[in-house]
């Protein structure tokens, strides 16, 4: 953008007609005041333009950011405060402790029942040093032990109760709290994590909406052959009737997904496939892959399938934002710290960018694919707790993609068969296309078993590495056809992890690129360890490659 406005509605506006400067209002009234006086002198409407277009101010906006959403899902920190406050009543009462807990907590309970023991004992003696007038009810003793247990400090005093006296209560119950401080951090995160799954129980089916539309947004920018390229929450409205919400997410039929910021756009050829607008190159690198910061000459010069790469960057970026959506965390964290070193080394490789991009690209796809393996299988059972009805739109466009990557993986299957340097017999050859990935994976044990014991002549890890690669590629098969068959159902759902996996399979596959080399999938990752150690080999045995002898 040449031109960007940061500032409020209101602090274009007030240049325009200043309101009483001595007016002690709040600020929120003083910008509603603005908003009106917009809407009665609608003339002055064009103050907030630049050139022939409307600004977008985002306090004008009558929808919901998808950030905001996300982060109302997830911010219990204050919600950890408030539960310790108001359960001051569990004091000495394991029973309402345990109902609210559970009985695994029954030691911190414990725990808190002694220090808060310790703390009334010595609170009576310093109630009796001061000489109050009278004595603070039962209900304030607790309500001051829990505001210490939470980490903050008493600061007003009550009716009848010396400034003093609360200095000395403070003083006292920071000495007992600091004298155990990792116990009662433990006691803390055994709330936060009872709030959090509360929290998920009740936010669940406002999460499984907010995905089935976001994959159905995917499906219109496919259908429209639109690539985005900087799809983030923070880009994202949620249309619905601000009347209903939050209960309208639950319902995805009732609102909408939209979006702003549309500079890194580019609209996809129905023909030519080589032949596209350049555009802006950059993204936001916890959504963003290599494939952002190159050109569409070198990224067709590299792939196949410029237009289907360029639409594969944004399921990227979907993928990343379902993982916000369920847990509230970045999902490519350590991944995204890699994207400015990446670009660095481009522009240091000025002129040789076909020969550095691969190596680049490879380090970052072995990277995000670790990433994702070990966080989604770290919440599994998030994931898989959160069931997705798949709509009509996200349904056609599963299914066209599936069926495409389907016969593409096995005519790479086929290729890599008919290509080989490797002799083999007919029958083999067709053994191998017609056996599944369990089948080829016990081929592959075999021959590794059996490696050191080989005569020279047997290319033995030329062999391990064919059989790993088709390992890998029955695998990308096999997933396919599950959820072509899956998406064959009249009314098809999934979980948030069968979605989220077959999502980044179909992007790290074709991003890294198959002739790249295979990138292992969670439920194949053993197959890594082997090839690492063999290498490469020229030899031209002849051999049957799924011999058991």
């Amino acid at each position: 953008m040449e031109d960007c406005i940061i500032p409020s509605s209101e602090l274009i506006l007030k240049l325009i007609q200043p309101f009483d400067p001595k007016s002690d209002q709040p600020p929120e009234d003083k910008s509603d005041d603005y908003l009106k006086f917009l809407d009665i002198f609608s003339e002055l409407q064009k103050y907030l333009r630049i050139g022939e277009s409307f600004v977008f101010f985002m306090d004008l906006s009558k929808y919901y950011f998808l950030s905001h959403i996300i982060q109302a899902f997830h911010d219990t920190e204050k919600k950890v405060y408030d539960e310790i406050k108001r359960n001051s009543e569990v004091v000495g009462d394991y029973r309402k402790f345990e109902d609210r807990y559970g009985s695994e907590n029954i030691p911190f309970f414990l725990h808190i029942d002694r220090l808060y023991k310790q703390y009334e004992a010595e609170l009576n003696t310093l109630i009796k040093q001061f000489d109050l007038p009278s004595t603070p009810s039962l209900e304030q003793v607790k309500t001051w032990f829990f505001i210490h247990l939470v980490g903050e400090r008493i600061k007003r005093a009550e009716e009848g109760m010396s400034a003093e006296f609360i200095v000395g209560v403070n003083r006292l119950l920071d000495g007992i709290v600091n004298e155990d401080v990792s116990d009662i951090q433990r006691y803390r995160d055994s709330v936060r994590k009872s709030i959090h799954h509360t929290a998920f129980v009740q936010n669940k089916g406002y999460m499984e909406g907010i995905i089935a539309n976001l994959l159905e947004l995917l499906a219109h920018l496919h259908d429209k052959k639109v690539a985005m390229r900087d799809l983030k929450p923070d880009n994202m409205l949620v249309a619905g009737n601000k009347y209903k919400y939050p209960s309208f997410l639950a319902y995805p039929q009732e609102y909408k997904i939209g979006l702003i910021d549309v500079e890194t756009a580019v609209i996809l050829p129905e023909s030519d496939k080589r032949n596209i607008d350049q555009p802006p190159l950059g993204g936001t690198p916890q959504y963003a892959t290599p494939s952002h910061f190159v050109s569409n000459t070198l990224l067709a010069h590299l792939y196949d399938d410029l237009p289907t790469i360029l639409h594969l960057q944004d399921w990227h970026a979907i993928v990343a934002i379902i993982y916000r959506v369920v847990t509230g965390l970045p999902l490519f964290e350590r991944t995204a710290r890699m994207v400015t070193g990446i670009i660095n080394e481009m522009r240091a490789h000025r002129g040789k960018e076909q020969e550095r991009f691969p190596a680049v690209n490879e380090a970052f796809w072995n990277s995000a694919v670790r990433e994702f393996n070990e966080k989604v299988v770290q919440n599994q059972r998030l994931f898989k707790s959160v069931n997705v009805h798949i709509r009509d739109g996200a349904k056609k466009m599963f299914q066209e993609i599936a069926s495409d990557e389907r016969q593409r993986l096995a005519d790479e299957i086929e290729q890599r068969l008919t290509s080989l340097s490797i002799p083999m017999s007919a029958k083999d050859r067709q053994l191998l296309i017609s056996s599944s990935h369990q089948k080829i994976k016990s081929f592959r044990k075999k021959w590794e078993s059996k490696a050191s014991g080989q005569k020279r002549q047997i290319d033995v890890p030329q062999i391990i590495l064919l059989l790993r690669d088709l390992e890998g590629l029955k695998f990308q098969l096999e997933l396919q056809t599950q959820m072509l068959q899956l998406l064959d159902q009249p009314l098809a759902s999934a979980s948030a992890r069968t979605i989220l996996e077959f999502m980044s399979n179909m992007v790290s596959n074709r991003m890294h690129g198959m002739h790249w080399g295979y990138i292992p999938s969670q439920n194949s990752l053993e197959l890594a360890d082997f090839a690492s150690s063999i290498g490469e080999s020229s030899s031209q045995t002849t051999i049957a490659v799924t011999s058991e002898t």
